[in-house]
């Protein structure tokens, strides 16, 4: 029930809210969201009160068309007296959006579906929220990719590398005659790729050494083979062509995880949507949705018999979740 739910008080000045505001009309104007500024305020939770930074946050108006409940990236602020940066609900820097942007329930029921099949996911909450008294109603908590979130998946902390630019959002936007996607490199993820999570100015000899090696190997024809762990991709498609959408492993949505003791990397999926019933048998999806960046070959019918057999057995789960979630959100609504 809403009322069990955790409160997130936000109150930030008019000055510093006045910022948020600012971008959010430039980017009603632009079409897109660009180099947010942040934005000093607190939160408020179970009576104690806690420090921190708010940008607007998402690259389309699904973000941050309306006047509240837009999506903002929070990151709390360490105080003299602590020893780190204090947590809110177990996160440190997170994300809060309105249901409908992160495509509630569908991308909660995945991320517990990932959970429960020993794959990497993304912790997310349900929360109710109130900037400067005025109620928001529910919004989705999503952890950022962090070491934080590393941690909570059990895995040794590293580089977790984004293989895209927003540069294509303003060229798509700005430019009256855009010439197709495939005829140009402004976002090539050969080219463009960034720490997520972690600055470039701040991380280790050795991370800075990963960092090049990885920047290196992506100038060789053969880098999937030696960069990407083969076993992850091809669990993940897998899992993909079950749920019958590949919308996680699109180069906006996943990030990858740099494994320091195999040097792979591993696909940390996000932002999943309504199942959708395979007609059609499985198809190398990761490809298609990357761009040919990476790709998936020679499916057999049989191939990964007992994986597949898992995978149907937990999205079994949920199927009266799914006839819910369709009543509820139905999917051409």
């Amino acid at each position: 029930e809403a009322k069990l739910l955790p409160l997130l008080k936000i109150d930030i000045p008019y000055n510093q809210i006045s910022i948020l505001r600012k971008d959010r009309i430039k980017s009603i104007k632009r079409g897109y969201l660009s180099n947010p500024s942040w934005a000093n305020g607190t939160i408020s939770i179970n009576g104690e009160e806690i420090e921190a930074k708010f940008r607007l946050k998402g690259d389309l108006g699904q973000h941050w068309l309306g006047d509240k409940r837009f999506s903002l990236r929070v990151r709390t602020k360490k105080n003299k007296n602590d020893l780190g940066k204090p947590s809110i609900l177990g996160m440190k820097t997170f994300s809060l959006h309105k249901l409908g942007a992160r495509q509630f329930p569908y991308e909660n029921i995945f991320q517990e579906t990932l959970i429960n099949l020993g794959f990497h996911h993304v912790p997310h909450k349900i929360v109710k929220v109130k900037v400067n008294g005025d109620y928001w109603g529910l919004m989705d908590m999503q952890e950022h990719f962090s070491s934080s979130l590393l941690e909570k998946n059990k895995m040794r902390d590293s580089l977790i590398f984004t293989f895209s630019n927003d540069a294509r959002f303003a060229y798509r936007f700005d430019e009256s005659e855009p010439i197709s996607h495939e005829n140009y490199w402004l976002d090539n993820p050969r080219l463009f790729l960034k720490l997520t999570g972690k600055s470039f100015q701040k991380v280790t000899r050795i991370e800075k050494k990963q960092f090049s090696y990885v920047q290196s190997i992506l100038k060789r024809k053969d880098y999937q083979d030696i960069l990407f762990s083969k076993r992850h991709l091809k669990d993940a498609s897998d899992l993909l062509n079950l749920w019958g959408d590949f919308h996680p492993i699109n180069l906006s949505n996943t990030k990858f995880y740099l494994n320091p003791f195999s040097l792979k990397l591993e696909p940390l999926l996000a932002d999943q949507g309504p199942f959708r019933e395979n007609k059609n048998g499985f198809k190398d999806g990761v490809k298609l949705n990357t761009g040919g960046f990476l790709k998936v070959d020679n499916y057999k019918i049989n191939d990964n018999y007992k994986f597949k057999n898992n995978v149907k057995k937990q999205l079994s789960k949920y199927e009266p979740l799914y006839k819910l979630a369709n009543d509820i959100f139905p999917e051409n609504a």
